[in-house]
């Protein structure tokens, strides 16, 4: 937003001209990283690793298999209270969130079950890292998208979730910290589907 609003300023001090040589000058190292990344890839699949790579981790989560993952925001405290049966990632190791903390929670889910849950300081953050934490975790175990997709296939034929549903919790990838207030509502508790 910031950058967006001084390139904005400098079209409209500078006029059109200098606002592109500004955008241009900008934009530049981001250009040049891109095309030195791609530029060495051979087929299709090369490139769209090295996209993946370039591209944001909640970016990438949101594609990924098919919009079944949702992201959720929580103020620690109230995850401590609805949700503290469900470890945290908190610095290097797995925690439980504190009643007392001040910090937010970021959370990737499918289906209403956790995958993982990541304390940070602020919610943007949080939900940042849950996404980067997902990814590596889907790196080391890439069975676990497929298992978590045939969850999500299975639920929706026995009609404990709807497309609707889903779709709505999907757009929750750009979320909130509303979403602490009436999480226990939207989110069924499906931990036990996913053992079975």
């Amino acid at each position: 937003d910031i950058v967006e609003a001084l390139l904005g300023a400098a079209h409209v001090d500078g006029e059109y001209e200098s606002g592109q040589k500004a955008a241009l000058f900008v934009l530049k190292p981001i250009t040049d990283t891109i095309s030195e990344q791609l530029g060495s890839c051979t087929d299709k699949d090369d490139i769209r690793q090295k996209a993946r790579e370039l591209m944001h981790p909640k970016q990438v989560v949101h594609e990924m298999a098919g919009g079944i993952f949702q992201l959720r925001s929580w103020r620690e405290e109230i995850y401590a209270l609805k949700k503290n049966q469900f470890p945290i990632w908190k610095g290097r190791g797995w925690a439980k969130a504190s009643e007392n903390g001040n910090g937010a929670i970021g959370m990737v889910q499918c289906c209403g079950v956790n995958v993982v849950a990541v304390l940070e300081p602020t919610s943007h953050v949080a939900k940042n890292r849950a996404c980067a934490l997902s990814l590596a975790i889907f790196d080391k175990c890439p069975d676990l998208i497929e298992r978590l997709r045939d969850l999500s296939l299975s639920l929706r034929a026995k009609n404990l979730i709807s497309d609707d549903d889903g779709e709505e919790d999907q757009a929750s990838v750009v979320s909130n910290d509303e979403d602490d207030k009436d999480e226990e509502q939207k989110t069924p508790n499906l931990d036990s589907d996913l053992a079975s």
